[in-house]
Parts: structure tokens; C-alpha cells; sequence
């Protein structure tokens, strides 16, 4: 049995990386019964970066349900760039996010 990881920063980039692979494996009747769902969770993950980094609140644009996945990569990757050892807070809220949305997944 593989152990889970249990530090934040480890935690996010397995659980994004499970979410994006199964994001790729939908066709896009099934990834449309769930793209309000992912781009809420990108959506929030764009919103903890902003906050980390002091900036003004945005929207994450609606590219279509085809770019999801690199639009969550790409947040993902961008909280990672600027979370400090401090904020392990921010990546478990971030990693938790997305462990619910997988478990939604079809």
C-alpha cells in the first residue's frame, strides 16, 4: 500500500497531478458535466496566490472546458512559486481543494 504524503507542498502536487490526469482522460461530454466544478477549484487556488502575493482579487478567465487542466496546472504552479515555509495553511487548504475535487470526478 503506498503511504500518502502528509506535507502540504508534497500533497498538492500529487493531488494536482492526479486531477489533471483523469482530467485527460474525459471526453468532453463528461468533462462539461464537471467543468463548473474544476474551474471553481482553479478559481480558488488563483485566489490564494493573489492573496499570498498581496495583489488585487481577479477572475480566472473561462477559456473553455478543453484548457481546464492547464489552466489548474498553471495556478497550482503559481501558489507553489510564491508559498513560503510559512504557509503550509494556504498549500493544505489548496491540496484539500483538490482531493475533494477528484473525489467528484466521474
Amino acid at each position: 500500500m503506498l503511504v500518502e504524503p502528509t506535507e502540504p507542498r508534497e500533497r498538492i502536487v500529487l493531488e494536482c497531478t492526479r486531477v489533471c490526469d483523469r482530467l485527460r482522460t474525459l471526453n468532453s461530454s463528461r468533462l462539461a458535466t464537471i467543468a463548473d466544478d474544476t474551474h471553481d477549484i482553479a478559481q480558488r487556488i488563483l485566489l490564494l496566490d493573489l492573496r499570498l502575493e498581496g495583489r488585487p482579487v481577479r477572475d480566472l478567465p473561462r477559456l473553455g472546458d478543453e484548457v481546464l487542466e492547464a489552466q489548474l496546472r498553471v495556478v497550482v504552479a503559481d501558489l507553489l512559486a510564491v508559498a513560503g515555509p510559512n504557509d503550509d495553511a494556504v498549500l493544505a487548504e489548496a491540496a484539500d481543494a483538490l482531493t475533494d475535487l477528484r473525489k467528484s470526478l466521474p
